[in-house]
């Protein structure tokens, strides 16, 4: 038994030693390239908002980079905010066809935002 019990105990660590060699490979999100992605994400903000002003850089950030991103001032644009039952901003969704297919709220980075796209 005490045998069977050591093997245990070594199969742990060494699964535990590859898994925290390759955690990176195997468990960080893959890049979107933004060339191949499908979809809007609309990005719901507004003016008076200070979250809304802090993710304005990544928003352009992520244009600059080409993905499609659609700025809609829920100000100027209630309906448009209601018909996608925004209740907070920034809100940001990723529309394909018209369909709703993920939703994030909050500041974030570009990295977390272009997973919108994943």
């Amino acid at each position: 038994m005490q045998s069977f019990i050591s093997r245990v105990f070594v199969l742990c660590v060494t699964l535990t030693v590859i898994a925290a060699w390759h955690h990176d490979k195997w468990f960080k999100p893959k890049p979107v390239d933004p060339s191949l992605v499908q979809g809007e994400v609309l990005a719901f903000d507004a003016n008076w908002c200070g979250a809304c002003r802090a993710m304005k850089p990544v928003v352009a950030q992520l244009k600059g980079e080409g993905f499609d991103i659609r700025e809609i001032d829920v100000d100027k644009y209630k309906g448009e905010a209601m018909n996608f039952s925004v209740h907070s901003i920034p809100t940001f969704i990723l529309v394909r066809d018209g369909q709703e297919v993920r939703r994030a709220s909050g500041v974030m980075s570009a990295e977390t935002m272009r997973q919108l796209w994943r």
